[in-house]
């Protein structure tokens, strides 16, 4: 999307990243519903990655399939909708636009799949879209406070990771994917991220709708900000974010 969109071209610098690509940035963009599609996002990836020199971490927001979902896609779609029953054209028109997107992620797997450099790919979705609500209430899970908030995310590898293939799916909130990543490859940790693998073992969901502990029961939110490990949270996301880590910088960054 362009630079200025959630007033990314500030934020993301503040983050460390050493390059910021906007839409700006890239020639030829292909534009799928006036928007760009997940083809030309992994194509950047792909000319970034051969272009990079040594390790690289990519983060890259897609916007392909982002509402609204009303634009009559579906209408000329051969995907039909059979259960549940009734019309739903913005969903039916979703579908349609993962279907793009899993054509386009296959490519961009089958690309890094050839290629000798150990890479990790993590995707994840950031939020339900926008659908008919009796399109969402048929289709997912009852009496499930979640429901509304969960999405599902792959790792893959081009190497073998040592995972426990028949362990149970992994079930944790967005904000301990960076540190899963990290441990799955091996890879140093700060001290943030040490703390988040601790507080993932006591809470492996902390969300709006409430906290998951580790045997599975609900705290809603209210009580869950004063138990102390995700208190003790609150206050490094607070000196990290607003205070720039002016205290105890080195628990936030890398260091020998």
């Amino acid at each position: 999307m362009p630079a200025a969109n959630w007033d990314r071209s500030s934020g993301f610098p503040r983050l460390g990243f050493e390059d910021f690509i906007s839409l700006e940035d890239v020639e030829d963009v292909e534009i799928f519903r006036g928007l760009p599609t997940d083809a030309a996002s992994y194509k950047e990836l792909v000319h970034m990655f051969d272009a990079g020199n040594g390790p690289q971490y990519l983060f890259c927001i897609t916007a392909q399939n982002h509402g609204g979902y009303d634009t009559g896609l579906a209408v000329n779609s051969q995907l039909e909708i059979l259960s549940p029953a009734g019309s739903y054209p913005c969903a039916q028109e979703y579908l349609r636009l993962l279907q793009k997107t899993d054509a386009a992620f296959a490519e961009l797997v089958n690309y890094f799949r050839a290629q000798p450099e150990p890479t990790i790919i993590l995707m994840f979705g950031d939020h339900l879209p926008a659908v008919e609500e009796e399109f969402l209430n048929a289709t997912l899970p009852e009496n499930d406070i979640f429901a509304l908030y969960t999405t599902p995310f792959i790792l893959w590898a081009n190497y073998d990771l040592g995972l426990d293939k028949s362990a149970p799916e992994v079930t944790m909130s967005s904000n301990y994917l960076f540190s899963y990543l990290l441990e799955t490859a091996d890879l140093p940790m700060t001290g943030l991220q040490k703390m988040l693998r601790t507080l993932y073992a006591e809470y492996p969901v902390i969300s709006v709708a409430g906290v998951l502990d580790r045997d599975g029961n609900y705290i809603n939110a209210a009580a869950a900000a004063d138990l102390p490990l995700i208190r003790d949270y609150s206050y490094m996301q607070y000196n990290y974010l607003v205070k720039h880590a002016k205290t105890a910088s080195e628990f936030y960054q890398f260091h020998q």
